[in-house]
């Protein structure tokens, strides 16, 4: 082969933060002693996708299609960079770098791979040969953008989540209660304090069973023309039936490895919520709950610097007849 491709990053690995740019090269092997470019880019995509298929457990279907399938991608970042001076180029034999830079945008999600979608980035580099018949020549890169959503300088997700409501014993006369999430949004490892207020009367009732505190994540798939949820179980907290008296100062740990929160306005065809479901023998109710990503996750180390090109030795004797005969 006349010419090769090579992406690299400035970051080994190649991980990155939402609201950084991005520096790398593209490294074009020459192997012939001259070509000429007419076409020299780097193409940067991120994007989001999933795909469902009717009669999976939990779907809804929306719409019905021929083939039962339902899919939908979601553009997250683009950038189209030219490298060529000019429309064409000659490129002698070697290693030739040609540096690039793109910026992620502070919104941008983090990359993600879930059983029915994933959030992907990448680089495509592009190099067509000037020659009519010559087949233009591509490699794509994937680096990876580490989510960054820090609750604690987010003020709306430092306040108490609220939820109101009342029981369906028509036997009591004061019904209704309050739960008091201490915080709206949580770090992994972080303790979830929840409070219940309600009549003596209601919590005396409360304390004759125990009752449950539980920590539940739902992905969510939006493709066109469907949806699934699917809850899963994280972390749940039996509460003895002697402490309904006010639930002063119950606790719940969100596990040091658990997810972070995708919320629908950062990526709209696939998500990630949670929420604490309360269980009693009266109250069943349920408060959101915002996950975010470990401060110390907020700032990647320093990237070391770029290596020099590698450079190939020329080709042998034979190698050289056997590129001549092709090209003639």
């Amino acid at each position: 082969m006349a010419l090769r491709l090579e992406v690299e990053f400035e970051r080994r690995p190649a991980v990155y933060l939402p609201g950084e740019e991005v520096h790398g090269r593209l490294l074009v092997h020459v192997t012939v002693p001259e070509i000429r470019l007419r076409v020299l880019r780097v193409r940067v995509d991120g994007s989001a996708q999933t795909e469902l298929k009717e009669g999976a457990p939990g779907i809804t279907v929306l719409n019905s299609t021929e083939d039962g399938r339902h899919a939908a991608r979601q553009r997250l970042l683009h950038a189209d960079i030219p490298l060529l001076p000019r429309r064409a180029h000659s490129l002698p034999q070697g290693v030739h770098p040609f540096p690039f830079a793109f910026a992620i945008a502070a919104t941008t999600p983090g990359s993600l791979r879930l059983e029915h979608g994933s959030i992907r980035y990448g680089v495509q580099a592009t190099a067509a040969p000037s020659e009519l018949l010559a087949r233009a020549v591509t490699c794509w890169t994937e680096f990876e953008v580490r989510p960054r959503l820090l609750v604690s300088g987010r003020p709306a997700l430092r306040q108490p989540g609220i939820v109101t409501g009342a029981v369906a014993d028509r036997e009591l006369t004061n019904r209704g209660y309050t739960l008091r999430l201490a915080r709206r949004g949580l770090s992994p490892g972080e303790l979830a304090v929840l409070e219940l207020h309600a009549s003596a009367a209601l919590l005396a009732r409360l304390a004759a069973e125990p009752g449950l505190l539980q920590l539940v994540q739902v992905v969510q798939y939006r493709p066109d023309g469907a949806r699934l949820s699917e809850p899963s179980l994280l972390a749940r907290e039996v509460v003895p039936g002697a402490r309904f008296a006010g639930w002063e100062h119950v606790e719940l740990r969100v596990p040091a490895d658990a997810p972070h929160t995708v919320p629908p306005e950062s990526c709209a065809v696939l998500g990630r919520t949670f929420h604490i479901r309360v269980n009693t023998a009266l109250i069943q109710a349920r408060i959101p709950l915002v996950i975010g990503t470990c401060p110390e996750d907020a700032q990647p180390p320093p990237p070391p610097p770029l290596p020099p090109p590698r450079e190939e030795p020329p080709p042998s004797y034979e190698e050289a007849m056997r590129q001549r005969a092709a090209e003639d």
